[in-house]
């Protein structure tokens, strides 16, 4: 009986894998792993499209008509301005408001803000009687009121005050903020027509108005006029010298009161 013969070197699976491999995809086995994407915080705020821009420059008719329409005009022009657009609104807010605590506040008893010169015995005596005050006010408080004045201190410290004013003693303009003894001069008393004075002597009430009524506020004849305060001439620089004044102040309680 003849043997059969088997060849080992042939490998009859290789048909199969051929084929086997053709009808499937080639898939690495060693696939990378996606990396997920950084977070991003839900509360970080992306800067506004109109700071990305570049900052329009006004044109000269636009400054030409601002500057020939009144202030109510503009005044009003800036109300809608802060009502359409927000970042308009904020920076509005940033220029004209100030925090109350910031407010320089004005005493009182308008005589001690006079800008005249003050001993540092009469500043240490009014320092230390308004602290022994505030002493005393603390150790009468029982500890609940003492912490519910505090918050309602610290509260009102926080609250909007407009930052610019107009004085009620020499009407100027002025910053809340910076008020210092000295920066308002001013007349406590009235204007008062001093008749017995040369000034008057050529005057002609029909030509040139009524000195009672009509030329009181005129700077042309202001040396014939004289302040009630003083009996200084009407052009005369103010008797007075303090610290601005308007209402709404934070007021310094005296150490008379």
């Amino acid at each position: 009986m003849a043997g059969r013969v088997i060849d080992l070197t042939f490998d009859d699976s290789s048909d199969e894998n051929a084929v086997s491999n053709t009808s499937k995809p080639n898939v690495s086995k060693t696939s990378s792993t996606r990396q997920p994407l950084n977070p991003i915080p839900n509360n970080v705020q992306l800067p506004p499209i109109a700071s990305l821009l570049p900052a329009s420059e006004l044109s000269a008719p636009l400054i030409e008509a601002l500057n020939k329409a009144s202030a109510k005009r503009v005044l009003e022009l800036l109300m809608k301005v802060c009502h359409a657009h927000s970042a308009s609104k904020a920076l509005v807010e940033r220029e004209f408001l100030v925090p109350k605590r910031e407010v320089v506040p004005y005493h009182a008893n308008t005589d001690s803000e006079d800008g005249g010169e003050e001993s540092e015995e009469e500043n240490e005596s009014e320092t230390g009687s308004e602290n022994e005050s505030v002493e005393e006010d603390a150790q009468h408080q029982v500890p609940a009121a003492t912490s519910l004045k505090r918050k309602a201190e610290a509260i009102a410290d926080n609250e909007l005050f407009p930052r610019f004013a107009q004085c009620e003693n020499c009407k100027e303009e002025f910053d809340v903020t910076e008020n210092d003894k000295g920066d308002c001069v001013w007349h406590a008393g009235e204007k008062e027509f001093c008749d017995d004075d040369d000034f008057w002597a050529d005057h002609d009430d029909d030509c040139h108005g009524d000195p009672y009524s009509d030329l009181m506020d005129d700077s042309t004849y202001e040396d014939g006029y004289k302040w009630s305060c003083c009996d200084r001439l009407g052009g005369e620089e103010g008797c007075k010298q303090t610290k601005h004044k308007t209402a709404g102040l934070p007021r310094k309680r005296s150490r008379h009161d």
